[in-house]
């Protein structure tokens, strides 16, 4: 048992110019100053798959980037299985990928809240109606969706 809450941050990487670094490292001291400790892939992918290493395999050994982005799943999936709650954003390159929807998925399936960042020209009409079923709560800005994260010592305990 971890002595505080987790909670996921979870939205596009592969697809994201900045591979989803940016808006992570602006929300992690928010949810931090709200009890939580932060569990970013950005971070913790790293460790099963270098970046560099996992794009060069997709170019030049598909089967060998196939184990990798295996591993990855199941690396991903092991940490939200662990944790409070996921804070999602999506956003256009997210659309484009699968991650993100997979992720939410198994939080639906698994009791585990969802609370999303809709950053889309459209806004919630552009989320497909799979992905809307999948969110606990939903806000058209990350401030109106920090403000729907409960405090983490009113969170479920893992």
């Amino acid at each position: 048992m971890r002595s505080k809450p987790a909670i996921y941050l979870a939205g596009a990487m592969e697809k994201a110019a900045d591979g989803g670094k940016g808006w992570r490292e602006e929300i992690t001291p928010i949810l931090t100053r709200m009890g939580y400790l932060v569990v970013d892939p950005c971070i913790t992918e790293s460790t099963v798959a270098d970046p560099v290493e996992l794009a060069e395999a997709k170019c030049n050994d598909f089967a060998r980037y196939k184990r990798l982005a295996e591993d990855i799943v199941t690396f991903d999936l092991d940490l939200i299985e662990g944790c409070a709650g996921v804070f999602v954003r999506i956003d256009t390159p997210t659309l484009k990928g699968a991650g993100t929807f997979g992720e939410i998925t198994f939080c639906r399936r698994n009791d585990i809240p969802v609370y999303a960042w809709i950053d889309l020209p459209e806004g919630k009409y552009e989320v497909p109606g799979w992905a809307m079923g999948c969110l606990t709560t939903y806000a058209e800005t990350h401030e109106e969706a920090l403000a729907l994260v409960p405090p983490a010592h009113h969170t479920r305990g893992i």
